[in-house]
């Protein structure tokens, strides 16, 4: 019986230590928080629910064959990027190409992209570790056209955008590391080994 006891004790401290790490104490219903470190210190922040969403879309046109990014477009990514990290938000920032063009090209035109965006930032003085950029090309397509049909042309800039969503909070600790936890999704620093 005492082993049962035991046994039911550990499986519920646990279960209630899972829950606790993906909330804060006392979460207030409608609200939307996330992970921050505060003075080296784990702590939460409420946020805008809109700010986690990965349909966050900068609406900027930078083209292929584009050196720079446009003025009308440092705009947007000032307004929309610049002012959550000033605020102390780390943003992820999705780099999708797609065309009739291979794979290949698809990716490098993705990360082309994403670099435009980074030497922007970078410009800024914006430190790197607030901003993540991934550029993926076609792979997250949503929308993939089959064999070349008519409706291709408008499903290729469906799947052309950039898009944005805060995952943390407050400038990282030194010492720790940026992780993704793909059960949960979540993203959040971790203290290095180094």
């Amino acid at each position: 019986m005492y082993k049962i006891i035991t046994c039911l004790f550990f499986i519920f401290s646990a279960n209630c230590l899972s829950q606790n790490n993906n909330l804060p104490k006392n979460p207030q219903p409608g609200k939307c928080y996330i992970r921050c470190i505060n003075e080296g210190v784990l702590d939460w922040k409420t946020i805008s629910c809109d700010l986690l969403s990965k349909n966050n879309e900068l609406s900027i046109n930078i083209t292929p064959n584009t050196e720079e990014i446009s003025k009308r477009d440092k705009k947007i990514i000032d307004r929309k990027i610049v002012k959550l990290i000033k605020k102390d938000f780390v943003v992820l920032i999705e780099v999708h190409h797609d065309s009739k063009k291979s794979d290949i090209i698809n990716k490098d035109i993705s990360n082309k992209k994403a670099q435009l965006i980074s030497a922007y930032l970078e410009g800024l003085d914006i430190p790197k570790e607030m901003v993540w950029i991934n550029y993926f090309g076609n792979a997250k397509a949503k929308n993939k056209c089959v064999n070349n049909t008519s409706n291709c042309d408008k499903l290729y800039l469906e799947n052309s955008k950039i898009t944005y969503k805060v995952v943390s909070a407050g400038e990282p600790t030194k010492g720790h590391k940026y992780m993704y936890n793909e059960n949960t999704g979540t993203y959040y620093w971790l203290k290095s080994k180094e």
